[in-house]
This record gives structure tokens, C-alpha cells and sequence, in this order.
């Protein structure tokens, strides 16, 4: 919900453009037979952090696992460009090249859009089109996607996954700077998933992510006395979801309950509670500053102690503190963390003196903040509220 795009640019080489073109080419069999399973227990080519180093032997390797396919199926040419689309969307965040797999997504399943045996994956070919449009900043375009499957979760009266539009539309909201509106729909979120009862940890996972997200959304708005009451309310989500044991999950509560203590240690801050809220901030940074767990959101965490340091005249903390930053944020395309980086390390090199220095880095952020302004200017429509709560039942959220 805190990243932002910056538009890349990137030159894929002709074997890869010619081994896609054949795939295209190549007639299909339309058994409904699915073969996912084989994808993800012989996907030698999966690994996280991928760079663009790594783009001719991701295509080869996922190529080896899809020719391996003895019986190829429709449904495996959808996962073949299901994971590349995974690939340039998720790993690469160079959505230009994400939006043409969606395309071949849709392709796939152009004769089958009604056909039940397929509705299942030709829903998540519509959520992640639009989660790619959102991306390239086309919200209309986006919104028109989501509406579609919307229509479709309806059908099916599939509750569990309407949740998952309702938090794609508050995301818009929250990109669009509409935060009480994306207060509204994340509350919205939270309500629908008291009637996903599939799995009881994911329901109450998703119940303590949206109550964070309404409490992030009241404070980019300024209320927050609000923000402290769902901040809160997210972390007595907690106490419950501790009490399942689930092993394979513990990495993610513990993932989870840090962000909304980096959170509530801003908010602490804020409100006076320096102490406290410097230890939540601390705690925060120990448990996601791991590669396996959220080090991006350690990132941010770091730079609300940054600014508290600095703001304490704490400058020998603020010089250790900045260097672990610095490791840390360029590793992310996030205009957002990387303006706030360059201010409060061009607070620091002022507080020694070094007022030249100082002054390069502020007009480099300047300039990082105009030109992602410029660039949100031009993609962003004029969607209005009704827009964003079109899709929401209108009953009151109780929790």
C-alpha cells in the first residue's frame, strides 16, 4: 500500500520473444484437467528477489518445467503466463511488461469465460489485470476489471473472495489520497471476512490486516484518535490468532504484528509518548529487518526513529541509524521512502556543518518528489467517492 511505481524501461532478448510467440501459436487441447500441482512441486525456476539479471534463466527454467508437461492442458498455458506475469508484476515491478501476460491470460480462456471448470482461474486473471492497471496508474481501466469479477463473486456467492476486491478498491482510495474513503472500504473488508469461515486463520488474519489498514488510512487523514483505536483493535486480532497453531504461519504474525507496532510508535511519538513509541520503532526494525521477513517496512520504521533523533538533537544515533538506512532503502523503488531518506539525511549532514552537502540533497529530493507528482498528476482520473464505494454494501460496520 506504500510502494509507488516508477516506470522502467527493459529489452527481453529475441529467444525469449521467439519462444513466446510459438506458445501463442501452438494449437490447445481444451481438457478441463488442471496441472498447478505440477508447476509447484517441480518449479525449480521459483525464488524470491529476483532481478533483471535473472530473466533469461527464469524463462528457461519455467520453460523446462512447462515442456516437461506431458499432456499439456489449457489450464498449464494459463500458469505458464500466470507466472511471468507474477515475474515482471511482483519480482521486477516493471508492470509494462506485466500488462502483456494479462493480456495472454485472458486469451486463454477467450472461448471459456463462461464455462464453470474455468471460472475460478479466469477470476484471478481479472483481479491481477487489475491489480497491474492500478499499478500503471490506468484506475478506470482497473476499476472496469474489478467490476467485472465482482460480478462474478457475486454469482457465486463467494464472500471470502469479494474481500479481495473490496481491499483492492481500497488501495485505490489510499493511492488516490482518498484515505477516509479507504477507511470506509477496508472497515467494509473487515465486516465480509466475519462471513468467511473456509480457514479461521486467514479469516482472522485478514481481519487484524484490514483493521490496520482502516487505522494507516485515519492517520494519512489526520485523525488520529481514530488511527490509535484501530491500531489497537488490530492487535487484540492477536490474541486470537496466536491461540491456532500454526507453525508455518508464525513468521507472519510476528511479520505482521511489527508493521502495526512501527504504526502505533509514530503515533506514540506524536502524541507525546516518546518512550514508548521509540521502543514499539525498535521492535519494529528488530523483528522485519530480515529478508525473510518485511525489511521495506523495516525501511520506513527506520526513518520515523530517524526523524524522532534528529528532532531529540540525538545525532550520534541518528549517524548509526542513517547508515543502516542507507543499506536498506535503495534496495526499494519507493519515491516516497527515498524523498523522506534524502530530507533527513540532509538534516543530519546540516546538524555537522556540512551545509553544502545538505543542500545537494535536499534539492534532490525536491526534485524526486516534483517529478512523481507530475507523473500521479497525469495518470490520475477524476474517480470521485461514489466511484469508490459503488461496490460496497451499504450496511454499518460494528466491530
Amino acid at each position: 500500500m506504500r510502494n509507488f511505481v516508477k516506470y522502467l524501461s527493459v529489452v527481453i532478448c529475441i529467444c525469449i520473444l521467439q519462444f513466446l510467440v510459438q506458445g501463442c501459436s501452438q494449437p490447445m487441447k481444451h481438457e478441463k484437467v488442471q496441472h498447478a500441482g505440477f508447476f509447484d512441486s517441480n518449479a525449480i525456476w521459483k525464488k524470491q528477489n529476483y532481478s533483471l539479471d535473472d530473466t533469461s534463466v527464469f524463462y528457461k527454467q519455467l520453460n523446462q518445467a512447462y515442456q516437461a508437461i506431458r499432456s499439456k492442458k489449457i489450464t498449464d498455458l494459463w500458469y505458464l503466463y500466470y507466472y511471468q506475469m507474477s515475474f515482471w508484476h511482483s519480482d521486477l515491478k516493471i508492470n509494462e511488461r506485466a500488462i502483456v501476460y494479462t493480456d495472454s491470460m485472458l486469451w486463454v480462456f477467450q472461448k471459456h469465460m463462461t464455462d464453470p471448470e474455468y471460472a475460478d482461474l479466469y477470476l484471478r486473471t481479472l483481479l491481477s489485470r487489475g491489480d497491474v492497471l492500478v499499478k500503471l496508474g490506468k484506475y478506470d481501466d482497473a476499476f472496469s476489471s474489478y467490476y467485472m469479477a465482482r460480478e462474478m463473486i457475486e454469482q457465486q456467492k463467494d464472500t471470502c473472495t469479494f474481500v479481495e476486491v473490496t481491499n483492492r478498491l481500497a488501495g485505490v482510495g489510499f493511492s488516490l489520497k482518498k484515505y477516509r474513503e479507504a477507511a470506509e472500504l477496508y472497515k467494509q473488508a473487515y465486516k465480509d471476512l466475519q462471513h468467511c469461515t473456509k480457514d479461521l486463520f486467514s479469516q482472522l488474519g485478514g481481519q487484524q490486516a484490514s483493521l490496520d489498514n482502516v487505522g494507516v488510512s485515519y492517520f494519512r487523514a489526520g485523525q488520529l484518535d481514530s488511527a490509535f483505536v484501530y491500531f489497537n483493535k488490530a492487535l487484540l486480532c492477536f490474541n486470537d490468532l496466536e491461540k491456532i497453531h500454526r507453525p508455518d504461519r508464525e513468521s507472519y504474525v510476528r511479520m505482521s504484528k511489527a508493521v502495526i507496532y512501527g504504526n502505533l510508535g509514530e503515533l506514540f511519538i506524536l502524541k507525546g509518548q516518546t518512550e514508548k513509541g521509540e521502543d514499539l520503532l525498535k521492535q519494529s526494525i528488530a523483528t522485519n529487518n530480515h529478508p525473510e521477513m518485511a525489511p521495506e517496512d523495516a525501511a520506513i520504521s527506520m526513518v520515523k526513529l530517524l526523524k524522532y533523533y534528529l528532532d531529540k538533537n540525538r545525532i550520534r544515533e541518528a549517524g548509526v541509524l542513517l547508515g543502516n538506512l542507507e543499506l536498506l532503502e535503495s534496495r526499494y523503488d519507493n519515491p516516497e521512502l527515498h524523498t523522506r531518506y534524502l530530507s533527513l539525511k540532509a538534516r543530519y549532514l546540516s546538524s555537522l556543518g556540512k551545509t553544502k552537502d545538505a543542500y545537494f540533497l535536499l534539492e534532490k529530493a525536491s526534485a524526486i518528489r516534483i517529478l512523481y507528482e507530475k507523473s500521479q498528476k497525469l495518470l490520475t482520473p477524476a474517480i470521485s467517492r461514489r466511484h469508490l464505494i459503488i461496490f460496497v454494501i451499504n450496511t454499518s460496520f460494528n466491530c
